[in-house]
């Protein structure tokens, strides 16, 4: 799996391809993410439910999403970035979607 070697080999902690360090500037993608859901939550479903965030990184999306009382799951191939979210309680998985199983939009 090739094309995926990028992401599995530390990208949140390096200069060259990813982020040198991707902690520095949380409040900003907190920020950030917030702001996308204010202008996303009126397009949503009335009864929150499960929610899917794709290459989730340290979870911060994830974060407002819990917050706002959504059943958040991600996927993270970085193995560093998911150990944290899985000591975190996120249900979390490190596989790319064409090999996870969410739970997301199932009736479980």
């Amino acid at each position: 799996m090739k094309k995926y070697i990028l992401v599995y080999d530390n990208y949140f902690h390096r200069a060259l391809h990813g982020y040198e360090n991707y902690e520095l500037t949380a409040h900003l993608r907190i920020k950030t993410f917030k702001r996308w859901y204010k202008t996303i939550v009126p397009y949503c479903l009335r009864e929150k439910g499960h929610a899917l965030d794709i290459g989730c990184a340290a979870g911060y999306f994830l974060d407002v999403l819990k917050k706002d009382g959504w059943l958040a799951e991600g996927i993270e191939l970085d193995k560093e970035i998911y150990a944290s979210l899985v000591q975190r309680g996120y249900d979390v998985y490190d596989q790319p979607l064409e090999n996870s199983s969410p739970r997301t939009g199932t009736n479980s």
